[in-house]
């Protein structure tokens, strides 16, 4: 199964579904896959299986999706609109990109007492969905 499949059956009731790139792509919007290219003529990894320490690799790069990411770092219950769509109004798209900022901003705060932000990988219920 595509992981962009997977991703929406787990993460469709936060509106944080993925979308397969095959759209972009075909009509030639490929930074995604450039950007990969590039870092791995840099040396980096982009196998995420480096991110479990399997391997002797020090530079590793590994997509993630936005939305996804940031309803299991943050506990959200819904993901932050804030990406232009039609009819989404400009002030509303401000109040979640400030919502978004200050979440960075917390994470910020938080790792820099020592703490490190592995447990987002079983974050308030959104492991269990």
């Amino acid at each position: 199964m595509p992981t962009f499949i997977g991703l929406g059956r787990r993460f469709g009731a936060y509106k944080a579904s993925a979308h397969s790139a095959h759209y972009a792509v075909k009509k030639g919007w490929t930074a995604g896959i450039d950007l990969g290219n590039a870092l791995q003529q840099r040396g980096f990894t982009l196998d995420p299986a480096a991110l479990t320490g399997d391997t002797t690799a020090k530079r590793v790069a590994v997509e993630v999706y936005p939305h996804t990411i940031h309803v299991r770092l943050f506990g959200l219950a819904e993901r932050l609109p804030y990406k232009p769509k039609k009819g989404r109004r400009v002030v509303d798209r401000r109040k979640a990109m400030r919502e978004y900022q200050q979440h960075l901003r917390n994470l910020l705060k938080w790792m820099w007492v020592g703490a490190a932000p592995v447990r987002c990988l079983r974050s308030r219920g959104t492991a269990s969905r």
